[in-house]
């Protein structure tokens, strides 16, 4: 009897492939590249040996030069963000993007990416209004002005909330600001012979207010917020009879 050991060796005589012919990923757009955060992606199947099935990773399409792909992390692929975050407002996806994969036989897998960059409250809004000065009879009543600011991020993080800035609570019975709307409203006249109005105004007949415009979101702050002055000029009208003595 005879032994022999006969050894097989492997050839790269499969064809690679993914799983999927797609896969969607979703990033924050804050997501800080110094953390060299990992999004994982399945790697290829291939029947052959590792010896034998040795590839190269490549991301073409537009917008491919932000990501690049590390080796397998595991059995996976690791997508990661390269030199600049990712920003919503400039682009909120790309989806035109391809993992194509090649072996030593120039054979090739390929995938489709998809990729939603997620919204992060990270935008202060900006005042759209440059009215900062109002002249108004003592006497009216009524909406004033409505001041509007926007907000470029998305959903609850692009809403935003107005109110007054030191705003003194004697002011509440004369002044309404909706909060949703940024409407101004005097709910009761200005009278300038007012005993509640006299302290707060400035140079006899000046009433200064600041707006202010806030993000709403899971990340309402200081930082996020504009600020807009506004000059009330409160015009006195012939009201009051002369006093003979």
């Amino acid at each position: 009897i005879i032994f022999v050991n006969i050894t097989i060796n492997d050839l790269n005589d499969n064809l690679h492939y993914f799983r999927s012919n797609e896969i969607q990923i979703h990033i924050p757009e804050n997501t800080n590249i110094q953390h060299r955060q990992c999004y994982r992606i399945p790697n290829v199947d291939d029947k052959d040996l590792s010896e034998t099935n040795q590839f190269i990773y490549e991301l073409i399409g537009n917008g491919s030069e932000k990501f690049e792909i590390d080796q397998t992390i595991g059995n996976d692929l690791c997508l990661r963000i390269k030199n600049h975050p990712l920003d919503r407002e400039e682009r909120d996806q790309y989806d035109h993007l391809w993992l194509i994969v090649t072996d030593k036989q120039q054979q090739q897998a390929k995938m489709k990416l998809h990729i939603q960059v997620l919204d992060v409250n990270d935008n202060s809004p900006k005042f759209l209004t440059n009215l900062t000065k109002i002249s108004v009879n003592e006497t009216f009543t009524g909406e004033l002005t409505c001041f509007q600011a926007y907000d470029p991020d998305e959903g609850n993080n692009g809403r935003i909330i107005y109110s007054f800035d030191h705003f003194d609570d004697k002011l509440t019975q004369f002044l309404y600001l909706n909060n949703e709307t940024g409407c101004l409203f005097i709910i009761q006249s200005l009278l300038l012979t007012s005993i509640d109005l006299i302290p707060l105004l400035q140079l006899n007949n000046h009433l200064l207010l600041t707006i202010r415009a806030q993000a709403y979101g899971p990340r309402m702050s200081s930082t996020l917020t504009a600020y807009h002055p506004l000059e009330l000029i409160i015009e006195d009208i012939n009201d009051h009879k002369p006093n003979i003595q």
